[in-house]
């Protein structure tokens, strides 16, 4: 996400090639929105990493619940909302025939 609002990679390759630094401005995280498909154990973690930019984070996922998202402090939402939201999306299913279908 750093990359693709702030090309963080972009500016330290210019940077080590001697090149001036932050020729470019990007977007702040703050303020924009999450969506977590899968929010088990990597997808917690990485709405916590998104909560600490200060991000929106919502979730979903097909034996998602709404109980399970407020104790890890993001937005319960369905599947078509998620998509419509978020800024960015971030994929932790396990694939298998009925992930593949969602």
């Amino acid at each position: 996400m750093l990359e693709l609002t702030r090309r963080i990679g972009y500016e330290n390759t210019r940077m080590k090639a001697g090149e001036r630094w932050q020729t470019t401005i990007g977007l702040d995280l703050d303020g924009l929105t999450l969506g977590v498909l899968g929010l088990g154990k990597l997808g917690t973690r990485t709405a916590r990493i998104a909560k600490a930019f200060g991000m929106k984070v919502i979730a979903w996922s097909q034996n998602l619940t709404p109980e399970t998202c407020k104790e890890a402090g993001v937005d319960y939402v369905g599947k078509e909302d998620l998509f419509r939201q978020a800024d960015f999306v971030t994929i932790h299913l396990v694939l298998s025939q009925r992930s593949r279908a969602s």
